[in-house]
């Protein structure tokens, strides 16, 4: 029965009467005039054809039926239908008050509901989609956001057309992301001003229609046009720095969730544990770690930058996929730093690094300048340190690991790599590590990180001794970052230190 109650509520009442009473005359007095009963006839039809039809999306598919309609009606304008004064007053009542709803509704036509479902303010409770909500309110909420002076909100909006078209900064919430990289939590939203469309809250075309159901179950603080809803969402705690690896912050059981964070203010960062580390400190009070089961770090110097082995909570989530949540309080980056060196470990944590040099070798003692200042890579990302793994001496055919730990200084605008290599006297690359497994998108100042480097050495390799460089690169552009050296030189990489191969 959609169409028919499609039809009911979205056409004014006046007009439904009008039809109705036009509809009752002529069966009445012309019962034989096929010529004229034939528009009921049809509209009767397109009716039927509704009914038993699977594509109940919209009013619009009912359209055909009001000419015929109309027909109908005008058949009340002729003389010998409306003998009666007081039938003629109502009809002309009740188109004025046609043409009144029309210019009380104007501009937002799309979202009308007559009185029976409770008006425009009411009627997305009863029908959603095309017959409310198509984002035609966009430009609305462009001129609402700037009047308010509210900047980036969460926006859930159900159309093809994009924020930016009309003017909009803002955070899209994720509907069609995958868990993993969903950063909603629809039974926590964050805190912020949330504006979400009416289709969208139903979840009529959701792979989890419940996902709003959060803002479902409470009352927009305000509205624009009657197809998006604007939701203020407080914090009710401290800022929780989240560090995720192999598990999506949704897919986190709700009880784990308040016993850890107590907190709805959740800053997420993503990485892949098995090969690196992410401290969201930065600008967080609270700092917690979940790594999925499967995400868990098997090399031992990743592992001691957890506080223990044993997570704080372990849970199931979603899928029956088992998480662990490791609270770090402090970060473990300068302790590890600071630690004294052993025979297969050593740390370094000063800035006596050296920064790119024409080789040769033998001209590198009067081209090379020690850094004046921290090693700063373009602005974003400083090299703390970094921690070999390997002996002191190697020999062909060996590899060569290194922990290299950084600090954000500046959130990076896109995803960065980290270059290690190793060079021999001549500058010729002879083994070389790219990466950084971490995500730039959601990073914060003040937060650290780590980067287990693996190389591995060529088993042909003569003995002598050799350079390790580290640097940094736009994954997109493939551009290195610079770094400032005194007031006018710039390297795009640093000499850390000078590895001894033996021969076998």
């Amino acid at each position: 029965m959609y169409f028919p109650t499609a039809f009911v509520i979205k056409t004014p009442i006046p007009v439904l009467l009008l039809m109705l009473f036009g509809a009752l005359l002529f069966v009445l007095r012309r019962k034989l005039d096929w010529e004229r009963l034939l528009p009921l006839v049809i509209t009767v039809g397109i009716f039927l054809a509704g009914i038993f039809s699977r594509v109940n999306i919209g009013y619009r598919y009912l359209l055909p039926a009001l000419p015929l309609l109309y027909v109908v009606v005008a058949q009340l304008g002729q003389p010998d239908y409306l003998r009666s004064r007081f039938a003629q007053a109502g009809v002309v009542a009740a188109l004025v008050l046609t043409l009144f709803l029309s210019m009380w509704t104007h501009p937002h036509y799309l979202a009308y509901f007559n009185e029976l479902a409770g008006g425009p303010d009411n009627g997305w409770k009863i029908l959603a989609d095309s017959n409310i909500d198509w984002g035609q309110d966009l430009q609305a909420v462009s001129e609402y956001l700037d009047q308010k002076d509210i900047t980036l909100p969460n926006i859930s909006w159900f159309g093809t057309a994009t924020l930016e078209a009309y003017g909009i900064q803002g955070a899209t919430i994720p509907v069609k992301e995958s868990t993993m990289n969903d950063s909603f939590y629809p039974d926590r939203p964050s805190p912020g001003t949330y504006i979400i469309s009416v289709t969208q809250l139903l979840g009529v075309y959701l792979d989890e229609p419940k996902r709003f159901h959060w803002f479902q179950e409470r009352e927009p603080q305000d509205k624009v046009g009657y197809s998006m809803f604007i939701y203020d969402v407080p914090a009710d705690g401290q800022p929780v720095g989240l560090a995720l690896s192999g598990i999506g912050i949704a897919m986190i059981e709700l009880e784990d969730f308040d016993r850890a964070f107590n907190s709805n203010d959740i800053r997420p960062r993503w990485y892949d544990a098995r090969t690196s580390f992410v401290w969201p400190g930065g600008q967080s009070e609270v700092v917690w770690a979940a790594v999925g089961d499967d995400h868990l770090p098997e090399h031992p110097a990743l592992m001691q930058l957890y506080p223990s082995a044993e997570a704080s909570i372990r849970g199931q989530g979603e899928d029956r996929l088992d998480y662990n949540l490791f609270e770090i309080s402090e970060s473990p980056v300068f302790s590890r730093l600071s630690q004294t060196s052993g025979d297969n470990t050593r740390f370094y944590y000063d800035s006596d690094w050296l920064p790119e040099a024409p080789l040769p070798s033998e001209k590198w003692n009067t081209t090379l300048q020690p850094l004046s200042e921290v090693a700063l890579f373009g602005d974003t990302l400083e090299l703390l340190g970094y921690q070999l793994l390997s002996p002191s001496s190697l020999k062909p055919g060996d590899v060569l690991e290194m922990l290299s730990y950084w600090r954000v200084h500046r959130p990076p605008e896109g995803q960065l790599k980290a270059f290690v290599h190793i060079l021999d006297e001549n500058g010729e690359l002879i083994a070389q590590n790219d990466k950084l497994d971490v995500r730039m998108k959601g990073l914060m100042v003040g937060d650290e990180l780590a980067q287990l480097h693996t190389l591995n050495l060529p088993t042909e390799l003569p003995a002598g001794a050799y350079y390790l460089q580290i640097g940094l690169y736009s994954e997109e552009t493939l551009e290195r970052l610079q770094i400032p050296i005194g007031e006018s030189y710039k390297a795009e990489k640093l000499i850390l230190e000078q590895v001894m191969i033996k021969s076998d």
